[in-house]
């Protein structure tokens, strides 16, 4: 006779690996037979390691297994991997791309590393910080590009040089200004590839319709 009580999940469990691998032998044989073949169909069917699938069966945890087993539930272990795959998803966008575009925050404080940045880059402001200030609008809002430190020098608004900039523009004619220098030295160095317009673009789009009201001709 058997020596453990079985509980429904774990006697249906193996009364279903009895029928399915036609074990003939004494209960023994099949309760060790049975948790062969579990810990195996648990780790390929649920996805978790060999070694976790092992701990769950030899814990004589027989339904939550089956359950796994059968793709019924979700493991501990794949939400762990998929813990993992975020935190690798948030590692790389704080690496920043030549090309990479949006609001000056989203490019900068809100993905910035404990240790802060260490690419060489910078999220260029389109129109200037400069701009924004004389038209009373919030700098972290402010449509920018990611370059590198470089080619920011390079700019017509960095540092002293932006002194000379006319704010009484529309904003609409600033910003098509700076798009087309950005694009114009990029292409000097050779840093100007379809992937990166192709991100400039996304970027400039999902703006647009943020603050479809920058791009009107006139502008309140």
């Amino acid at each position: 006779a058997m020596d453990v009580a079985l509980s429904g999940p774990s006697r249906f469990a193996m009364n279903f690996c009895s029928r399915e691998i036609g074990l003939d032998e004494k209960i023994e044989d099949y309760k060790e037979q049975f948790k062969g073949w579990l810990s195996w169909k648990v780790t390929e069917t649920a996805g978790i390691s060999p070694e976790t699938s092992e701990i769950l069966v030899s814990g004589g945890m027989f339904g939550m297994s089956f359950g796994l087993a059968m793709g019924g539930i979700q493991s501990k272990e794949q939400a762990i991997v998929g813990e993992a795959k975020n935190v690798k998803s948030a590692v790389e966008k704080a690496e920043r791309k030549i090309g990479q575009a949006g609001k000056y925050e989203d490019l900068t404080y809100k993905i910035r590393p404990k240790g802060g940045f260490n690419d060489g880059m910078q999220a260029h402001h389109m129109p200037s910080q400069r701009y924004l200030k004389a038209h009373e609008m919030n700098k972290d809002d402010g449509f920018s590009a990611i370059m590198t430190a470089e080619q920011h020098k390079q700019t017509r608004t960095f540092g002293i040089k932006g002194a000379k900039e006319d704010t009484s523009a529309l904003y609409r004619s600033e910003i098509g200004r700076d798009l087309k220098e950005y694009i114009n030295i990029l292409k000097t160095d050779g840093s100007w590839t379809p992937e990166v317009r192709k991100s400039l673009m996304q970027g400039l789009g999902d703006f647009r319709k943020e603050f479809p009201e920058l791009f009107k001709k006139v502008m309140k």
